[in-house]
């Protein structure tokens, strides 16, 4: 069970995290007290709880919602599953530094629960993730299990491209796809990821570091501009979520 009793002045500050945690793509600061009492998250050891009218609750829709934390190393695949047969689940996690690094509202056939969500990620870095549990309406209460896995990082699929031009593909959960192009005299990149699939993220990269990145250009484009010189170069196309899929279209123009 993670309901427990709390003081007014710890209260409080849940419930200025909770405010930050509803504006979604904007960092939060969890309070140490928060990471030290929540229920941690063991790898194959499910914790069952139950949301009540006494956990926390978001400020922008009203959700009840619990907090479990999971510590992961940089570069560590993570999977998160929450379950339940008595609410619709909404699973959010935050990184060590408070952005939000995945989140989903259903999953299919991974579960005989009547709900459930689901995220996987790599670990980008060292530390504490907050795990955010909550119901998809603000009436949703009840019992439920979220469980930690392992989880294989997908090795990225890399393909060559010879000129300019536009290339099409279609993103898995939790993976990206590159793309590698040389140019041998100084030019103007512009990179057009589109998908009317998922959210998207475009990155350029050299030797593997990344040099420009975007994720919003029109709706769920993203759009880069890099002026190049000669040289060998990556693009890779990502979704801003990591549970993001679907058909996508990147035109190249150089």
């Amino acid at each position: 069970m993670l309901r427990r009793r709390r003081n007014p002045l710890p209260s409080i500050a849940l419930l200025l995290f909770v405010a930050s945690v509803a504006f979604g793509q904007q960092p939060v600061q969890s309070p140490n007290y928060l990471l030290s009492s929540a229920p941690s998250l063991e790898l194959d050891v499910p914790i069952g709880a139950v949301l009540t009218p006494a956990s926390g609750r978001n400020f922008k829709d009203g959700s009840y919602l619990d907090v479990l934390v999971l510590r992961a190393q940089a570069g560590e695949g993570v999977e998160v599953l929450v379950e339940s047969d008595a609410f619709d689940t909404y699973l959010s996690v935050f990184d060590p530094v408070g952005s939000l690094v995945a989140a989903n509202d259903d999953v299919w056939d991974v579960s005989s629960a009547t709900f459930a969500s689901q995220v996987a990620f790599e670990a980008a870095l060292t530390g504490a993730y907050v795990v955010v549990v909550s119901g998809y309406s603000p009436n949703d209460l009840g019992a439920y299990t979220a469980t930690r896995v392992a989880w294989e990082v997908p090795e990225p699929v890399l393909v060559d491209v010879a000129g300019p031009g536009i290339v099409r593909g279609v993103l898995v959960p939790g993976t990206t796809v590159a793309y590698r192009f040389t140019v041998d005299a100084p030019a103007t990149l512009t990179a057009t990821l589109r998908s009317l699939a998922f959210d998207t993220y475009v990155t350029l990269l050299v030797d593997g570091v990344v040099v420009a990145e975007n994720d919003d250009f029109e709706d769920t484009d993203s759009q880069l501009i890099v002026d190049l010189e000669p040289g060998t170069y990556v693009v890779e196309v990502a979704g801003y979520f990591d549970d993001a899929s679907g058909a996508f279209g990147l035109d190249l123009d150089w």
